[in-house]
């Protein structure tokens, strides 16, 4: 799992918001949700905006460490 991910979970699990929820909430089904929630933030056709903008969240590139 990407970092991007791990990261919505962990707020997800903090709201206390299922995969079922964002769905709801999004409008994409269930499915999809799932299938983004494990696919990298930046692939084309993942439905990451909406799931990030349901949370309050942007994707920030910035160089790696090291």
């Amino acid at each position: 799992m990407n970092s991007v991910s791990s990261s919505v979970k962990q707020i997800m699990m903090k709201r206390g918001l299922s995969e079922h929820d964002l769905a709801k909430q999004t409008g994409l089904p269930l499915n999809v949700v799932r299938r983004t929630l494990n696919e990298p933030p930046l692939l084309d056709g993942a439905h990451w905006k909406a799931i990030l903008q349901l949370l309050g969240l942007e994707v920030v590139v910035h160089p790696k460490k090291g």
